[in-house]
């Protein structure tokens, strides 16, 4: 499935993007999205949150999630380490 331009377009001014992938990292939709934004320029941080390596050991998928950090938990704690980074790196609060 392609990616609308629209999507690209709409976070090109964002200091800072974190794509969520239920996939492999490595040939992904993610990675697919972050070579349209620097075919647009972005010069903002982008951050794959995806899985590594194409196994997976046979779990629940509520369990895979977690372990992953691709579950709510996981997506949350990832948001908030980047807006404290972003915030320790530009001396300001950052909100969502």
């Amino acid at each position: 499935m392609p990616i609308d331009p629209k999507a690209v377009e709409a976070v090109l001014r964002c200091p800072t993007v974190l794509f969520f992938e239920e996939g492999v990292r490595q040939g992904g939709i993610a990675e697919e999205f972050g070579a349209m934004l620097l075919d647009c320029n972005f010069r903002g941080h982008y951050e794959v949150h995806a899985i590594e390596n194409g196994f997976i050991k046979h779990a629940p998928m509520f369990r895979t999630l977690h372990k992953l950090g691709l579950d709510v938990e996981g997506m949350v704690n990832a948001v908030h380490t980047a807006l404290q980074i972003a915030e320790k790196k530009d001396g300001k609060a950052v909100s969502i």
